[in-house]
């Protein structure tokens, strides 16, 4: 998946390390055989590559994430839009770089090659309406393997345990010091030092970081993110710093973190509002450094200070 892992487990009886490494590298594995762009035999590769309006039959598990991806994309109004591949690379932010904002028809050329709308799921069959329609899951896939390697966990036993993959994380019972486990957001100010903004204490619950403090450019006098919204084909303006959302599962998490850079804070809420399994903290850059925050009725019983 092209980033890191860490799983820590909390157990009163002996654990062979080792078997338990080779158990998560094998889950972690699957899901990357199954939904990663650059496997050619995943699921996700082979439907890229099937330029054809037919259905392609694709494993259970990969189809139970595009199922989550489609509701998501849905419920935040096409904010997050696992299609968006070719205005990725148009923006230069994919495989080649770009100069330069591209010409507004180049722009309107493009979004009509991408919309989740145009993918079809009937059980483990996927087909497109538009034959090069591509499949991109990095926005939500690293979410579903954390819930993945989670999952197996539970279903050998083990009821305390942190899975962290890529900074997504998902959290069962307590730590060894016995309270929830610590969770760390990151200041968007810190400039590459990795200073924690606060802390999250977390058992039973996922949280899913995303933020534009590190990749943004200038186009006449106004910063722009990297993020791209999908309904208009244009980066958004620098404004949302970072997105905490804490969920019961880490798909959920990863994929809203992203979708919640795009749209007015105050939307995001509200949609947070109507599904008790959410909490969703946002920070914006502010005037003389300060940040502006917005969080849901919940976020705050989960939050404490750093340590000094």
């Amino acid at each position: 998946m092209g980033t890191t892992y860490s799983v820590k487990v909390v157990s009163d009886s002996p654990v062979d390390v080792l078997a338990l490494q080779a158990e998560i590298q094998a889950v972690v594995d699957r899901i990357n055989g199954l939904m990663s762009n650059w496997v050619e035999t995943s699921d996700l590769s082979r439907f890229n590559r099937h330029q054809d309006t037919t259905s392609l039959e694709i494993d259970p598990e990969t189809a139970g994430v595009i199922r989550l991806a489609l509701n998501l994309a849905q419920e935040t109004s096409g904010s997050f839009d696992p299609t968006v591949s070719p205005l990725i690379e148009l923006w230069g932010f994919g495989t080649k770089k770009r100069e330069g904002f591209p010409e507004a028809s180049e722009v309107e050329r493009i979004r009509e090659l991408y919309g989740w709308e145009k993918l079809v799921l009937e059980g483990n069959q996927l087909r497109k309406t538009q034959p090069t329609l591509n499949l991109n899951l990095g926005a939500i896939a690293k979410g579903y393997a954390v819930d993945a390697v989670a999952d197996h966990l539970a279903g050998l036993g083990f009821q305390r345990y942190m899975v962290e993959i890529g900074g997504e994380v998902r959290t069962s019972g307590s730590s060894a010091r016995g309270v929830p486990w610590r969770i760390g957001i990151e200041d968007p100010r810190s400039d590459g030092s990795r200073k924690i903004y606060k802390v999250a204490n977390l058992s039973g619950k996922a949280m899913a970081t995303s933020g534009d403090y590190r990749i943004f450019f200038t186009h006449e006098g106004q910063v722009f993110s990297h993020i791209l919204d999908p309904r208009s084909g244009y980066p958004i303006p620098r404004r949302t710093a970072s997105v905490s959302v804490i969920a019961d599962d880490c798909a959920t998490a990863d994929a809203l973190a992203t979708a919640f850079m795009i749209p007015e804070p105050a939307a995001c809420i509200e949609l947070v509002e109507n599904r008790p399994d959410l909490e969703c903290m946002i920070l914006e850059y502010g005037e003389n450094d300060e940040l502006k925050i917005s969080k849901s009725s919940g976020f705050d019983r989960y939050l404490s200070s750093p340590a000094p």
